[in-house]
């Protein structure tokens, strides 16, 4: 079995769940040494035989050591990326968010009676359509403060989501880890 190494750059879910495919693998392998061994029962004829598949069983069980630091290796790149995504989303949040104040404030400033003002100031129909174009367009611009506050706000949980789910599988990757290690010096003694 070849372990795969992940590329240069950014580590991407598909690299983890190849890993986890690996890890599946090697726990299939496992499991038919373990059949083999369990039909070898106490034969003494057979000692030689039953050696060679504990020696099996403690490289499969050492393959998935390996491979199980690898992902807990992977998923500290894909959280470290993760946090980077949500400091920048963060950031763009706050700068959004102070926009959308300044936009507040100065609407509360001008108020609502200006835009009635604008439009009642205009001195003949092209101007009036003019100043309600004008209008529109900082309502519009308004709109699209709002609507990109709430994006980013929406990306910020959703990989805010992504982060706990990332921490919470290395979490069960480094328990994979103790129960291997474990089982290894079980094997190894036996």
């Amino acid at each position: 079995l070849q372990f795969m190494m992940p590329a240069a750059g950014a580590v991407t879910q598909a690299d983890i769940d190849d890993l986890k495919e690996q890890q599946t693998d090697l726990n299939g392998q496992k499991n038919e040494i373990k059949e083999k061994l369990n039909s070898l029962g106490d034969d003494k004829d057979k000692a030689l035989e039953k050696k060679k598949l504990l020696d099996e069983q403690c490289a499969v069980t050492q393959q998935e050591i390996d491979v199980a630091n690898q992902q807990i290796a992977e998923y500290d790149g894909l959280i470290s990326d993760k946090e980077k995504q949500i400091a920048e989303t963060e950031a763009k949040e706050q700068a959004q968010y102070e926009l959308f104040c300044k936009r507040a404030r100065t609407m509360e400033e001008s108020g609502k009676s200006s835009f009635w003002e604008i439009i009642f100031k205009a001195t003949s129909v092209t101007d009036l359509l003019g100043r309600i174009d004008f209008i529109n367009e900082i309502m519009d611009y308004d709109k699209q403060v709002m609507q990109e506050l709430q994006d980013l706000r929406d990306k910020l949980d959703s990989e805010k989501s992504e982060l706990e789910t990332a921490r919470e599988e290395q979490a069960e990757a480094k328990q994979v880890l103790m129960d291997r290690k474990a089982e290894l010096q079980q094997q190894q003694a036996e």
